[in-house]
């Protein structure tokens, strides 16, 4: 599960559509061409929309957001049952304290 998170996202990171407007932001701050083009992190850029990375980005993400979500819910599992524990401990001492 956190092997293929990590996997996940540094693929993601490799898609990043800021990393790909990044070095077009720069050059375009001068000469506003869009309304986009002025933005610090924008990612409506040509270098990144003309090259259909949008679409693996979008299955990316959508695969580390199920990936989040299944750790999340195992996380919350591992929380209840030491919360279990630990109230069974509680009932167990208060029974050997009545006992002594």
């Amino acid at each position: 599960g956190s092997l293929a998170l990590l996997i996940c996202l540094m693929l993601m990171c490799t898609q990043e559509p800021i990393f790909y407007c990044a070095a077009e932001n720069s050059g375009s701050r001068r000469l506003a061409a869009s309304s986009h083009s002025t933005e610090l992190f924008t990612q409506h850029c040509p270098s990144f929309e003309d090259t259909g990375r949008k679409d693996a980005y979008a299955a990316l993400s959508m695969f580390a957001m199920l990936l989040y979500w299944a750790l999340l819910i195992d996380l919350t599992i591992f929380s209840m049952r030491v919360s279990a524990y630990t109230l069974v401990c509680g009932r167990v001492m208060s029974q050997v304290g009545l006992f002594l």
